[in-house]
């Protein structure tokens, strides 16, 4: 029941409203905290001053924690038995997917940890199978990014797989570029920049860049290019572009 008033007051009444009657539901919610419209199913929840949770969000989770100044944006679907912990000033931006499947193993929790200034910017998803956590002033930057705490290995004959599951740990002031992926299991230590595109595989544990590939120059004109490619028909019998209105565009 106190899941279902919770999510109708965070849902329908006046952000005005919010913080006294969730305290009542037992709730620690600050005074100037602010819930925007949105869907949220919690057994629950903590936000501490200018702590806040923007529109349009679909929460369905067992506890958040958002500390002062932590907020979570607009268009964000946080669903599965999973915690998120905030941070002062910890933040998750807009149009993030955070899941875990019911179909999980629950012997081990899952939470979603963010230091103190870290940020998961927008349009990332979050695999929380297991748990993930950033240290201090480090960011999912960009967008297109993907998380994953499980995944498998296919034997090299037959149909034979082994399940791998592990939590991530991020150190502190990490930076990952838009469209990385970041694999079960891995570590990347503190003082670590990820470039853009990049498949985190195995741990990161030296301070640095990393990137998936030097970039690198060939001496290949567009001329060149376009001849190397196949002939898709010849000239005469490319389709032509008329204009099939009343009069030419040049003479109207």
């Amino acid at each position: 029941m106190r899941r279902l008033l919770t999510a109708l007051i965070c849902l329908l009444l006046p952000a005005r409203l919010k913080p006294p009657l969730l305290r009542l539901l037992g709730h620690r919610v600050a005074a100037f905290a602010r819930i925007a419209p949105s869907l949220i199913l919690v057994n629950r929840l903590a936000l501490g001053k200018s702590a806040r949770i923007g529109p349009g969000n679909v929460i369905l989770a067992r506890r958040i924690v958002l500390r002062e100044r932590a907020y979570i944006g607009y268009g964000n679907v946080i669903l599965g038995p999973l915690c998120l912990g905030f941070a002062p000033m910890g933040a998750v931006g807009n149009r993030n997917v955070v899941i875990r499947s019911r179909a999980q193993s629950l012997a081990l929790g899952a939470v979603l940890w963010l230091g103190e200034g870290s940020k998961i910017t927008a349009g990332h998803h979050i695999d929380l199978t297991r748990s993930i956590r950033f240290g201090e002033w480090s960011t999912l930057a960009g967008k297109g990014s993907q998380v994953w705490t499980h995944g498998y290995i296919h034997l090299s004959t037959g149909p034979g797989r082994s399940r791998v599951d592990g939590r991530v740990t991020i150190g502190d002031n990490v930076y990952i570029g838009a469209g990385s992926v970041v694999g079960p299991g891995i570590t990347i230590a503190s003082r670590v920049s990820v470039g853009s595109l990049s498949s985190v595989a195995t741990d990161l544990l030296e301070p640095g860049l990393w990137v998936s590939q030097k970039l690198r120059h060939i001496a290949l004109m567009p001329e060149e290019r376009v001849t190397r490619l196949p002939i898709i028909s010849p000239p005469e019998e490319r389709e032509q572009v008329r204009w099939k209105g009343p009069s030419r565009p040049d003479k109207a």
